[in-house]
């Protein structure tokens, strides 16, 4: 199979007589299947004008998301998601996409429990728990890429350096005991 558009020729003779007829195969570039972020709670893909499926990415065989057929979708949820791409002849896919809820439809248990200051932070970030926990603390920028992940044992109190340049990250802190909270954090 050609990776390239080329020109065939096809002869064909039969005792005194010959003919040949020419063909052209074209071949298309791939659509883009990059995944961004529309707006901080829209997944698109680049490529317009095909049929979408978008999936989880964790789920066993990338299971499908009912009625996510567009080349836009709003997750729900914080997670890993992808596109399949098709059209008449051809199926592609993106690769995953770490989207993290913004902190408009941020939702936390428990939210009391749990104080990170000071924010914004210029460096040094300080999250108090009413009483000792062990859980995890994950940082995401604003694209959804894990920057910072922070396992902490029996502690109330836990200190870390936020790195990156200044703008809008998300931190979840979850404790072994189920309480999750979701803050905007803005770095100066």
């Amino acid at each position: 199979s050609p990776k390239e558009t080329t020109t065939y020729t096809i002869a064909g003779v039969a005792e005194e007589c010959s003919h040949s007829s020419s063909f052209t195969v074209e071949v298309l570039p791939a659509p883009d299947t990059t995944v961004s972020l529309l707006d901080s709670q829209t997944l698109q893909v680049a490529v317009d004008g095909l049929e979408y499926q978008w999936s989880y990415c964790n789920e066993p065989g990338n299971a499908n998301i009912d009625g996510a057929t567009e080349q836009s979708f709003s997750p729900d949820e914080t997670g890993l998601y992808r596109v399949e791409v098709s059209n008449d002849a051809c199926t592609f896919e993106s690769e995953c996409f770490n989207f993290v809820l913004p902190a408009t439809s941020l939702e936390s248990t428990e939210r009391s429990n749990i104080n990170v200051f000071p924010n914004p932070v210029e460096d040094q970030l300080q999250i108090r728990l009413t009483e000792p926990a062990s859980g995890q603390i994950s940082i995401h920028d604003i694209q959804g890429k894990l920057l910072q992940l922070l396992e902490f044992e029996n502690s109330a109190h836990v200190q870390l350096s936020v790195t990156g340049p200044s703008g809008l990250y998300f931190i979840t802190i979850t404790t072994s005991e189920g309480t999750t909270q979701k803050t905007r954090l803005i770095k100066h």
